[in-house]
């Protein structure tokens, strides 16, 4: 059983398959109109991550220049008093980019310590003591008290806190012995042993607001003829200066005028393991309002490494919902309406012209019905009045001869040739 499908349903067909075409290009042009869109969004974005990048690795750069000139102070001044050392580093400390504290931490050998501490006390006018982490109440890089808290560490030199500026918010901080704690007496054997300077892990700053993200960068300082920079020490240093900060406060204030709205930046220990790498997660002020991320939405980020005094950090920038709604450009969504309406312009166009086409040939069978019916009737006259008619071709030299002619002269029209 044959299925006869009638020339109007064949007209229909071709045009559904006509519209399911250029829908389907409109979809693939959407994806690609809108996978380019993207792509200028990302690479713009990352353009602007690099160079907040850059800028958070000067400002980071900076202050090892300005340990480094402190250091230097140290080395051309012969005897530095409480007084010169205020008014040295008086201009980096307290900016919100700039180091939260900076003391002078003097290494005391254990026979020296009831001689250091009455020079100490002398100097500062109050009774001047070298405490250890148990009487200090340091905290640790977890927050909390360090598990090894008020357990002494015989056999090493003393490296307490003789100068402190800002002194006001830092005076718990004098006499505190920062090799009796395990973090800092890490750090400190380290810049000794490097000769260079050198960040702690995290430790929470109690009088920033339990800030987490803070850390110490530690600078030996030798006597001028001890050691060279970058040269492995063979002796011990005469001290050290130790600057405090807070690298969620470096970051904010680097960034201030160039955040991008509608990010999240992360900064990572890479030291640290993955749960508790996060120094902090910095949201930029314009994002509040575009919602927190959710785990369905496409990840925009840029990351970036940083070396800063011997040890490696992470800076990570990620766009939330809000940034990827300001900055990704909408042009791609006109291609479904410019492709519908051109989809329905097709089909239009097509459907015209088979209307066009049917005309065309309804006129061409009429008129070909007309003369076969004009030549009936003149044969038909020519047999009643026994006439005939006849035409030559004056390009080919051919002669016809009507019907009636063959019947006069009583020739076969298949079997004669007239000429």
């Amino acid at each position: 059983m044959s299925l006869l499908i009638s020339k109007p349903m064949r007209h229909y067909a071709v045009l559904a398959a006509i519209a399911t075409i250029c829908l389907v290009l409109t979809a693939a042009a959407f994806h690609w109109a809108r996978g380019q869109a993207w792509e200028v969004m990302v690479q713009g974005f990352h353009r602007a991550g690099a160079s907040n990048a850059d800028v958070v690795a000067d400002s980071l750069a900076q202050r090892l220049d300005e340990l480094r000139s402190v250091a230097r102070f140290f080395n051309a001044t012969e005897d530095v008093t409480r007084e010169h050392f205020a008014t040295f580093v008086d201009g980096l400390v307290g900016s919100e980019a700039g180091f939260k504290a900076l003391m002078w931490v003097p290494r005391v050998p254990r026979s020296e310590q009831q001689a250091f501490e009455r020079r100490a006390s002398a100097e500062s006018g109050f009774d001047y003591r070298i405490r250890g982490i148990a009487e200090h109440g340091a905290h640790g890089a977890s927050g909390g008290a360090h598990p090894h808290a008020g357990v002494d560490m015989p056999g090493h030199d003393y490296t307490p806190v003789l100068y402190v500026e800002p002194l006001q918010r830092n005076r718990h901080a004098l006499g505190f012995d920062l090799s009796s704690e395990p973090v800092r007496r890490a750090v400190l054997e380290r810049a000794a042993r490097e000769a260079r300077p050198i960040s702690s892990d995290r430790i929470t700053l109690i009088h920033e607001d339990n800030d987490p993200s803070g850390f110490l960068i530690v600078m030996p300082i030798f006597a001028a003829a001890d050691v060279r920079p970058g040269k492995v020490a063979a002796v011990p240093p005469l001290g050290y200066v130790v600057g405090r900060m807070s690298a969620r406060q470096v970051v904010s204030a680097a960034l201030k005028q160039r955040t991008l709205p509608g990010t999240v930046i992360t900064r990572r220990d890479l030291a640290d393991n993955a749960a508790e790498g996060a120094l902090f997660s910095l949201v930029a002020a314009a994002v509040q309002a575009a919602g927190r991320r959710g785990d369905g939405d496409v990840q925009v980020r840029f990351i970036r490494p940083v070396e800063f005094a011997g040890r490696y950090w992470q800076l990570l920038v990620e766009a939330m919902p809000g940034y990827v709604e300001v900055n990704l450009a909408k042009g791609f969504l006109l291609v479904p309406p410019v492709g519908a309406v051109l989809a329905v312009l097709i089909v239009l166009y097509v459907h015209t012209l088979r209307g066009q086409r049917e005309r065309a040939e309804r006129s061409v069978t009429e008129r070909t019905a007309d003369l076969d019916a004009s030549r009936a009737r003149l044969s038909e006259a020519q047999r009643i009045a026994r006439i005939g008619s006849w035409e030559l071709d004056h390009r080919s030299n051919a002669l016809h001869w009507s019907d009636e002619v063959y019947r006069i002269f009583e020739y076969d029209p298949e079997g004669f040739a007239p000429s």
